[in-house]
Order: structure tokens, then sequence, then C-alpha cells
């Protein structure tokens, strides 16, 4: 050890002495460590946030061990529950998780982030729960489900700025569309299934460009959608086990024209994605 690394050391442990004294605040203590730890960001982040694990008062441990054993309790016994506290429940829930994700937006936009997708799967997956309780575990009820889903999901991606999320959005709204025709259309042909998607995917196209200086992330979340709409009948007939052949040569004929028209006009689609 050199003479210098051994200066150091001392300095630390009589930084740490004033933290655990309480001579100077926390803060002053991580900056004093900031200038003499060899991987400042790295330890002293990790160190505060364990010391402030270890200094939290008894009243916390308790009102967090309480919260978590609140929710392995909802979670262990939400099949038993009747079907308008489940709702309730799952409201409650996500309605927490968002005021708990606008909170923390600017503070701890990581922790923001993780609230926010954890409030858009708890209405999707306790709305199986509830559905698969009830008794409506069908393409009517999961349609609905999607549905509601599919609401709160474009909401919050317009709300929070998000593409991603009014992409998702936009995907459920699309699974209750298809679980609605499957209800209605009877082994469609091919060329009804082409008439059910491909307006849908020029409309989607229509709004990314309509949309896309008015709404953020409305332009890459609908033209994703349009692309998607635009292949759906190609993946309904493989999964009705359709000839595959002639699935292909339609696969190929889409694929062809969808790439020349994205070759013309990519000085518009772009700017409405960008």
């Amino acid at each position: 050890m050199t003479p210098e690394e051994a200066k150091r050391n001392v300095l630390v442990r009589e930084i740490e002495w004033w933290r655990q004294s309480r001579l100077l605040p926390e803060s002053y203590c991580d900056f004093l460590l900031n200038l003499y730890l060899n991987e400042p960001g790295k330890r002293s982040r990790f160190g505060s946030a364990v010391r402030r694990i270890g200094n939290a008062a008894p009243l916390k441990w308790v009102y967090v061990f309480a919260i978590f054993s609140l929710i392995c309790f909802v979670f262990l016994y939400f099949s038993f529950f009747s079907s308008t506290l489940q709702i309730a429940i799952a409201a409650a829930a996500t309605a927490g998780l968002l005021a708990l994700a606008v909170w923390r937006r600017q503070r701890a936009p990581g922790g923001a982030r993780f609230a926010l997708g954890a409030a858009m799967f708890v209405p999707l997956v306790a709305g199986f729960a509830v559905l698969d309780s009830g008794g409506w575990l069908n393409p009517a009820g999961m349609a609905v489900l999607f549905g509601i889903c599919a609401v709160i999901w474009i909401a919050c991606g317009v709300a929070f700025r998000m593409a991603l999320l009014q992409t998702g959005g936009l995907l459920l709204a699309m699974g209750a569309y298809a679980l609605l025709l499957a209800g209605r259309l009877d082994e469609p042909a091919w060329f009804e299934v082409q008439l059910c998607w491909m307006p849908l995917s020029v409309l989607f196209i229509w709004l990314s460009w309509f949309l896309h200086d008015r709404v953020p992330g409305s332009g890459a979340a609908l033209f994703a959608a349009a692309l998607v709409a635009w292949y759906v009948p190609e993946i309904y007939s493989v999964l009705a086990n359709a000839d595959r052949p002639l699935v292909e040569t339609r696969f190929l004929a889409k694929t062809a024209l969808l790439g020349l028209g994205l070759f013309r006009l990519r000085r518009h689609w772009t700017e409405w994605v960008a």
C-alpha cells in the first residue's frame, strides 16, 4: 500500500465516523467520499443506500413489511374474493401505482417507469382472474378486457409521452377487434379477412400522419400498429392451417408492395415516426 492509499483510507474512515456520529449531514459525507474513493459513483451510491436502510426508523420497517404482507395476502387469496371486490382492488392498485409514477416522475425516473409498467399489467392480469372466477373467460369477455386495458395503455402513453405504451394499447385494441371478428365470422374466406384488416392498416397510417405532430409518440405507435395489421390476415391463415404455398405467395406479394410503398414515401413517413 502506497502512502497516498494509506492516507486516503484514513480519510475515508474518518468520514465514515463523521457519518455515524452525525457530525456532518449524510449528503456532505457522500460528497467527501466521492473525492477520495477510486469508484465514487458506484461505491458511494450503493453504500449510501445500504446505510439509509440500516438507519431507517423502526416504524418504517413495520410500514414496509406491513405493505409487503398485504400484497402477499391479496395475491394469494385474490381468487377467493367476489368479482366486485376483485375489480375494486385492481382499480385501487392501478390508481395507486399511477399516482406513484406521477409523484416520482421527476425525482426518480427509473422508479416511476417501474411503477407505471406495473400499473399497466395489474388490470390485465387481474382482469383474467376476474373473468375466470366469474365464468366470463370467453371471447366476448376477453374482448371487453382487452378494450379496457387498451384505453388505459393508450391514455397513459399519451399522458407520459411514451410511444411504447401507445403501441401496446393499439395492439390490445387489435386483439379485442380480432376476438369480436372471430365470434361473428365463421371460417371466413381469405378475401374477407383481408377486407377486415387492410382498411384498418390504411387508417392507422393516415392517423399516424394526422396525429404525429399533435400527440407525442402517436406517429411511431400508429405506424407500428399499421405494419402489424398489414400482416394479420397472413398470421390468421397460418393459425387456421390454410394452404401454406398460397399464404407464402400472398405474404411475399404484400411484403413487396409494402416495401415499394415505404421506399417511394420514405421522405414522408420517416418524419411521422421520428
